[in-house]
């Protein structure tokens, strides 16, 4: 999903005031190859790490709108290989690619049913005669073999972006590879991956909210295709593929004129230019036809749009707002801020805090070629109406526009958006993602530092105007009412599965194995210089970390008990998130917090209360002394507590139309019983017998515990450990509680099958389960190398056989998950997610994986390399470093376990993990679970898979 253009342009901070240079993490570097490609270098050397991007600029806007989905599909497209790459014989495999493309050609000009399904026949025939030539995800498969991470795409209305992180001393193999597939791309598997595309519009189906915003879409974008198409196109268009057209839109927009190589992380430009050009600069060059321009009219007043879809009422208020790059940008979002935060201390979240509104908030959409100021509010779930409730958004925006908000509120925005934005820059994969988004919209990054300076220097006046400006009296007002969707069903086609050619490899595999890698050493972990360790107070600990990137700090206490400890949690910590301290409100709280640039949380886990707080690093103590108030004197009110019981209550109702959701919930039934989280939650009429006071208390209690925290910043570790001493409250005798503690899962003696018919799901959710023996760290390498081969994203087995080769789901995947501490036992976990007629096929191939586990030992070489090369990276980021430390020695390690796992992984053989799969998973019993439209499979069927047990969402789910 494509992050917002304010969150992502907010603040270079460290830029503002300073050149750019080498040493600077957000520097970068832009120049064209002489073929047009632009290319952004960001050096940072941080981490041991790179993230790799190109992004195009095209995305569902520009698909034909016969052919809508286009973009989307060619995005999964391009991961099929090239003419050679994928392929054991391109002149071979060529000629039934070419009648592939041919009948789907005659199918879309085909109406008749039957002539349809032969047509249809004809296709899969052709495609498992290609298959033999094709070599399936070859193409991950490599990226893979270089330690790759995160391989992944999206498209959005504007463009396709194309990702992974990988090791550092593996950027030549990976330049090559990443220019190698634009270049004379095959689209292979074309009939398996219209499967998958098909089970994505499934799971869009299966969500309300879809249908809301895309019905908001239509009504607000009534030209342009922002509205008029969407990103995984319309099911008529599902069914009628073009392939002719797939081809003619990745010539017309995927050329260097209008694509964007992006790099950042840990690399010298120096070294990698040449590297660039040897690649990328082989493209041919190329520039993209221009867009054609969509003019939108204004809203005359306001335009009404009422559908029934959801759980509990829902409205949507859109504004036409700008583009992105308008002047008018930067005090938009200072407006959009001012009503909505996650400091909580906007108009809209003042509806929310003062229980008139179950919810509501706002989000704006700079597009590159229109914009919109988006508004959402969900009603009290009883006696409220939409027309009441949308007048209580209204009156807020109308305090807006009116300026009922002081220069101080206006200063502590700014802060706050420009620490938001720095703080979101130092992920590498967000940064280049931003990068991304920056060429698309056609600005330069010099573009994007210059506007934290914008937002800086903008006037109350300013901010009014524009609110006056745009958020006046025309808009449209989206009433969902309740009710259920529409939803299409899509029939299982009935096809054979597509099996490629497996142990062979093309000849661009084995040359891009022969290139020569870079010599590199793994950063371990060494807890004597990457953090401090201090005392704070009896049965209280820091660990300090330094910040090598810019003035923020993070902060995080974490009191061992939790809500197994102390069940009231659930609810204290969501009461203390709208509860004052002192004489404070809770407005004049988060309001002070926000002056400060400073943000607060309060969490809880089964094993852990974690206080959390962030910020300017400059203004730590006096965000302390806040933070230590609330602590010690929270206050909260009847009202607030009604507010949080709301809440909960809503989000249940929203919970009962999700089946991923009720999905889960099956799973954690089966494999904690009694002690699912959905169970010991607190019920309806329990939340609403709940006392503000006797809440309070569990919130103290816990308070009381021994604790560790853990601080990431630039002050010196003493410093911190004074301020700490001098501001929280850590109890000065604490109550010793080992935290924490492992969750039993529960044990089965013979199969079962655990089952829900769910009629209103379109996709079935099904669950595997094997439990294993006790854990011990010595498995650890084991464990890794069956999760690679199993579970290994697109080249896992079962990505492979359940997505690639059989397209019964988009997604699948399994690991063998171990647990908190040594000595419990650790267990197989597997997840599909299909359409609901494909539940027994999905059943019979997934199963069969489990118990009978394929010897493809061909495979190993790439396992074993795969893992090398991820501890070259597979270090922890700076504000993770303490606490993956910790968990190291809770799991039973002495060390950083990538140090015994690198020496292992080096002589690794394919029977070690075969053997593990014997010891702790073969021939033991696997349970089930399954919730889905029963009307869509054969419900007898399941007892070859064990004791069939048919629950009710009350057995699972307390309300």
């Amino acid at each position: 999903m494509l992050m917002n253009r304010p969150v992502l342009l907010l603040a270079a901070l460290m830029l503002a005031a300073a050149p750019l240079a080498a040493q600077n993490p957000l520097a970068v570097e832009t120049y064209r190859l002489p073929n047009g490609l632009t290319v952004y270098l960001n050096e940072d050397r941080s981490r041991p790490e790179i993230f790799g991007a190109v992004a195009v600029n095209a995305g569902g806007k520009n698909d034909p709108a016969d052919a809508t989905g286009i973009a989307h599909y060619l995005e999964h497209m391009l991961f099929k290989g090239t003419e050679a790459l994928g392929t054991t014989d391109f002149a071979l495999e060529r000629p039934h690619l070419d009648s592939i493309t041919a009948l789907y050609d005659q199918l879309g000009q085909t109406s008749d049913p039957e002539a349809r399904q032969a047509i249809q026949a004809q296709i899969n025939e052709q495609s498992t005669k290609a298959a033999a030539f094709s070599l399936g995800n070859e193409f991950d498969n490599l990226l893979q073999f270089i330690g790759s991470k995160g391989v992944n795409a999206f498209t959005s209305s504007d463009m396709t972006f194309y990702h992974n992180s990988f090791p550092p001393n593996q950027i030549r193999r990976w330049l090559d590879i990443y220019a190698h597939r634009f270049q004379k791309p095959v689209f292979r598997t074309f009939q398996s991956e219209l499967e998958v595309v098909y089970e994505e519009k499934n799971i869009s189906m299966d969500n309300f909210g879809t249908t809301i915003f895309e019905t908001f879409g239509k009504h607000f974008y009534k030209q342009h295709p922002y509205g008029q198409q969407t990103i995984l196109g319309t099911v008529e268009h599902l069914k009628n593929p073009s392939l002719r057209k797939m081809y003619e839109f990745f010539n017309t927009y995927y050329v260097p004129g209008n694509m964007a190589l992006i790099l950042t992380g840990d690399f010298s430009p120096a070294e990698v230019k040449p590297l660039i050009e040897a690649t990328f600069g082989q493209l041919p060059p190329g520039e993209a036809p221009p867009f054609p321009e969509y003019p939108e009219a204004p809203f005359s007043g306001r335009e009404e749009v009422n559908i029934r879809v959801a759980p509990v009422k829902i409205g949507v208020l859109g504004y036409r707002a700008v583009p992105s790059g308008h002047p008018d940008e930067p005090a938009l979002d200072l407006c959009n801020y001012l009503l909505f935060n996650e400091a909580e201390t906007g108009f809209l979240n003042r509806l929310v805090l003062d229980n008139q509104l179950t919810f509501a908030g706002g989000f704006p959409q700079a597009e590159k070629d229109h914009g919109a100021s988006v508004f959402f509010y969900v009603t009290k779930l009883v006696g409220q109406s939409l027309p009441k409730a949308e007048k209580l958004v209204l009156a807020e925006i109308g305090k807006l526009r009116e300026g009922a908000f002081t220069e101080a509120q206006l200063e502590a925005a700014k802060s706050e958006i420009i620490r938001s934005f720095e703080q979101q820059l130092e992920n590498l994969t967000e940064r280049g993602i931003a990068i991304g988004e920056a060429f698309v919209m056609g600005q330069r990054w010099e573009d994007v530092l210059a506007y934290p300076a914008q937002i800086q220097a903008l006037t109350k006046a300013q901010v009014v105007a524009a609110a006056q400006r745009y958020y006046g009296d025309d808009f449209l007002a989206i009433h969902a009412g309740r009710g259920l969707p529409k939803k299409t069903k899509l029939d299982k086609p009935g096809f054979k599965p597509v099996l490629p050619a497996e142990g062979a490899e093309s000849g661009y595999a084995r040359r891009f194995k022969a290139l020569p890698e870079q010599s590199y050493e793994p950063r371990y972990v060494n807890p004597e210089t990457d953090f401090a360790r201090l005392p704070i107070a009896s049965g209280a600990s820091l660990a300090v970390t330094p910040n090598p990137l810019n003035g923020l700090f993070s902060l995080e206490v974490r009191f061992e008990a939790g809500e197994r400890l102390i069940p009231a949690l659930e609810a204290a910590v969501p009461l203390i998130g709208y509860a004052g301290a002192g004489d404070s409100s809770q407005l004049a709280l988060k309001s002070a917090f926000q002056r400060l640039g400073c943000s607060y949380s309060v969490g809880a886990s089964r094993e852990y209360l974690t206080v959390s707080l962030s910020g300017i690093e400059s203004n730590l103590e006096p965000a302390l002394q806040l933070l230590g108030l609330l602590l010690r004197d929270p206050r909260a009110s009847e009202d607030q507590l009604e507010t949080v019981v709301n809440d909960a209550i809503a989000g249940r109702k929203l919970e009962e139309r999700e089946p991923d959701a009720r999905g889960r919930a099956l799973q954690e039934y089966m494999l904690y019983g009694p002690e699912s989280s959905y169970l010991r939650r607190y019920g309806a009429k329990e939340l609403k017998a709940l006392e503000p006071s006797a809440l309070l208390a569990a919130f103290r209690e816990a308070l009381g515990y021994e604790s560790q925290t853990y601080y990431a910043g630039k002050l010196p570790a003493a410093e911190v450990q004074a301020l700490l001493r001098r501001h929280l409250p850590y109890p000065a005798a604490p109550k010793q509680h080992d935290a924490p503690q492992v969750r039993p899962v529960q044990s089965y003696t013979a199969p079962q099958v655990l089952l829900i018919d769910d009629k209103d799901a379109i996709q079935s959710q099904i669950y595997f389960y094997v439990q294993g023996d006790a854990y011990t760290p010595a498995q650890q390498a084991a464990v890794d190398a069956f999760n690679t081969y199993f579970g290994g994203g697109f080249s896992g087995l079962m990505l492979q056989e359940v997505r690639e080769y059989r397209a019964l789901a988009y997604s699948a995947g399994g690991a063998y998950r171990t647990p908190l501490r040594p000595g419990h036992p650790g267990y197989l976990s597997a997840y599909v997610g299909c359409q609901s007629d494909k539940t027994l096929e999905a059943l019979e191939v997934v199963s069969g994986l489990i118990r009978a586990l394929p010897e493809k030992r061909e495979r190993m070489d790439l396992i074993r390399n795969s893992l090398i090369q991820e501890v070259y990276s597979n270090r922890p980021e700076f504000r993770d470093m303490a606490q993956t430390w910790d968990a190291w020695m809770l799991k039973g390690f002495t060390e950083d376990p990538n140090r015994s796992k690198y020496q292992a992984y080096q002589s690794m053989q394919f029977d070690d993990l075969l053997g593990f799969w014997r010891s702790q998973i073969q021939g033991r019993p696997l349970v089930i679970t399954v919730l889905g439209d029963a009307r869509r499979f054969d419900k007898a069927a399941l007892a070859a898979y064990g004791q069939v047990v048919e629950l009710e969402l009350d057995d699972i789910i307390k309300k």
